[in-house]
């Protein structure tokens, strides 16, 4: 069939397999390893290599390494593609079964490779592993909550390279007459051994995608997450603000902004350092996200400033939110807590178009009547309200 030796496909699978450790290699240097399992899939490559070598050299050297050893390695290869996604979709490693799998497929095969030389029963237990390690890659992927492009077409590969194993699986059951692996000219023989050699270009290439892609999100994630608080950050807080007051003129209905201040936090940084003013920050943020809504946007302004906006919210509300926040905060925390307090600034309306800035000038400006009257307290243009 199109007179094509399936040596050739053998050794186009090695270049494949080689130039595709290469690029995860390379990669590697450059990206840190918590994006995931980039050193198993190279090292899966280059497991691959091995194997299409073995088998490529199986008239020049004996049984034990051109049919035995290559199988075993292309198991091992193939497991260990199916390692790197689970580390890749941070599901929890089936150690026993990467080490139990090649274990098993060097026992089944030995009584078809030394005894009986059956290259049938060689293909029925090579492709059958094979198979349910592809159709278990693709379906880790499927379930992974993440999903872009870059995973639905590495999943899609996955599954229809699964698919050609099986069919070639059954087709040597179906199929007792099957010829040695150098003269095997049959249609599922060259289908398999092009969709090997392919898929693993597109396999490494989805692979790639969705490493670049993770990398991608957690950059994006970062701009805008604070790094220590992970609430937003003050550009991410003024673009969803922007956005929730824009709406609040178009529905005509009241945004409340809350500026909030923690006071004296120079002093609890000079008495505890700045790991205790970190915690100080953490503690507050904890504290002040569950006095807060779903759909109200809560982020750092700078150092330990920080601002809430509550939508749809009218003055009154805000006012008991932010009483309710100032109380909070100064409940004891953890034992290696320091006691802290904070000042809040309110303001509610409707700011005009284009002068969203001045929202926020009103509500910086209570604050700063909150800090004059004393400090943990709630101010607005109305009032200032003490805790105790």
């Amino acid at each position: 069939m199109l007179g094509f030796d399936p040596r050739s496909f053998i050794v186009i699978s090695t270049c494949v397999a080689a130039m595709c450790a290469f690029i995860c290699f390379s990669l590697r240097r450059g990206i840190s390893d918590d994006i995931g399992a980039l050193n198993c899939w190279g090292s899966a490559c280059i497991v691959l290599v091995l194997s299409s070598l073995l088998f490529a050299t199986r008239t020049s050297i004996g049984v034990l390494y051109s049919s035995y050893f290559a199988n075993i390695t292309v198991v091992t290869g193939i497991v260990l593609l199916y390692a790197s996604i689970r580390q890749f979709c941070d599901l929890a490693p089936y150690r026993a079964l990467y080490v139990a799998l090649p274990v098993i497929s060097a026992g089944l095969l030995l009584w078809p490779t030394f005894v009986s030389d059956d290259y049938r029963t060689r293909i029925v237990i090579v492709s059958s592993i094979n198979a349910l390690l592809f159709a278990a890659a693709g379906l880790a992927i499927w379930r992974d909550k993440r999903k872009y492009f870059a995973e639905y077409f590495t999943a899609a590969v996955f599954f229809i390279t699964g698919l050609v194993s099986a069919a070639r699986c059954l087709a040597a059951i179906a199929s007792p007459s099957t010829s040695q692996p150098l003269t095997d000219a049959s249609s599922i023989q060259y289908v398999y051994l092009a969709t090997f050699a392919f898929s693993l270009i597109a396999l490494s290439m989805g692979f790639f995608l969705m490493v670049t892609k993770r990398l991608q999100v957690r950059l994006e994630n970062a701009a805008l997450r604070d790094g220590l608080t992970g609430i937003a950050t003050r550009s991410a807080f003024e673009q969803r603000a922007a956005v929730e007051l824009a709406r609040s003129m178009r529905t005509g209905r009241q945004s409340s902004l809350l500026m909030i201040d923690l006071d004296n936090f120079k002093s609890i940084n000079d008495r505890h350092g700045h790991r205790g003013g970190d915690i100080v920050l953490k503690e507050f943020v904890r504290k002040t996200s569950t006095m807060l809504r779903g759909h109200d946007v809560f982020g750092r302004y700078g150092g330990e400033e920080f601002v809430v906006l509550l939508p749809d919210t009218d003055h009154d509300t805000a006012l008991q939110v932010a009483t309710r926040i100032c109380g909070a905060v100064q409940e004891p925390g953890p034992g290696d807590s320091p006691a802290f307090t904070a000042s809040i600034g309110v303001t509610t309306g409707i700011p005009p178009a284009g002068e969203i800035h001045s929202f926020f000038d009103e509500a910086d400006k209570a604050l700063y009547r909150a800090k004059a009257a004393g400090k943990n307290c709630v101010a607005s243009h109305r009032e200032i309200e003490r805790v105790a």
